[in-house]
Parts: C-alpha cells; structure tokens; sequence
C-alpha cells in the first residue's frame, strides 16, 4: 500500500497538472490514482467502481478523502455500501471526471488539454496547486494512514477471504460479519 501512497503524494507535490485519460473500467485503487489527479477526461466507455467493500476490504490510497471531496459525502457513502458501477456520465455528474469523449477522441482531447497547459503560465500553475495542496496535503498524509490501516484490519478478516474467494470463483460472496 505505502508504494500507492507514494505515488499519490507525488501526484499532488508535482508542481505541474497532473492529467488522467481514463478509457475502460476503473476501480478500487485505480479509482483511487485518478480521482488524485488534477483534471479527469474519460471516453464514454469508461466505468467506475469503489469495488473495495464488494471484497470485503477497505476503501485505501486517499479513496475516501477523494470521493467525499469530490461527489460529496452522501455519493462516496453510497459508493461504499452499495457499490453501484457508474458510467461515464454518471462520473461526470458527480465530479469524478472533468469531460466525458467518445473513445476515439479520448488521446485528442487529453493531448489538447496537456498542450494548453503547457503553454500557459506554468509557474503560476504550480504556485495555485501549492495553494490548493497546502490544506489538502494534512488530510491526504492522515487519512493515507488511517486507510491504510483499514485496509490491514480488513484483509485479516474471513469476509475478506470470503470476497478474494468469490470473486477468483466468479461468485456472490456470502459474508457473515467476521
């Protein structure tokens, strides 16, 4: 887990936007790298997943702090207890992603972005994430931690086994609450 940490505290330190191009079905700790990026465009192919609790696991990598910040906390606790798949544009209505392309457009749109950032006022673009990142990175490095602990506590759990063994079978997992 402490890699993923890494890799998301890089995500958000890096002094320049950092842009997610999502295309397929994103989940779990996936979900987790791209909601930490700054700007999301994904083609309207593209699912999303918590998939965590449907394993008998923990949401980790920032997912919690990521999915209350951006669809609010009412959509991050439906996505933890229900674990619905939304689709792209169900993403967009939430704020997960930024835009929504059809997949053929999905390298285009990402590389427009990327050029128009590119020549903007970069040094200004990495003094305004340091501002946005100077109250966010205290939550992010506390609650790395608290999930990662979670996600510990869980995979000790016989549901968590229950859940890897389902889903390797293919299965409902039948959990009992241990």
């Amino acid at each position: 887990i402490e890699p993923l940490h890494r890799v998301v505290l890089n995500i958000r330190q890096m002094p320049k936007p950092v842009l997610a191009a999502i295309n397929g079905s994103v989940g779990g700790a996936g979900m987790s790298l791209a909601l930490s990026c700054d700007l999301r465009v994904c083609s309207s192919q593209a699912k999303f997943k918590q998939a965590y609790t449907s394993l008998g696991l923990a949401p980790d990598v920032g997912w919690c702090l990521w999915a209350g910040l951006l669809a609010g906390f009412s959509k991050a606790s439906e996505m933890i207890f229900l674990d619905p798949v939304y689709d792209a544009e169900q993403a967009r209505a939430m704020n997960l992603v930024h835009k929504v392309v059809a997949p053929e457009a999905l390298e285009a749109a990402t590389y427009q972005w990327a050029e128009r950032l590119a020549a903007g006022a970069t040094r200004s673009f990495a003094i305004a994430k340091a501002s946005l990142n100077h109250s966010l990175l205290t939550l992010l490095e506390r609650q790395l931690e608290v999930e990662r602990q979670g996600v510990l506590d869980a995979s000790r759990t016989s549901d968590y086994q229950e859940g890897l063994n389902a889903f390797l079978a293919k299965r409902k997992p039948v959990f009992k609450g241990v």
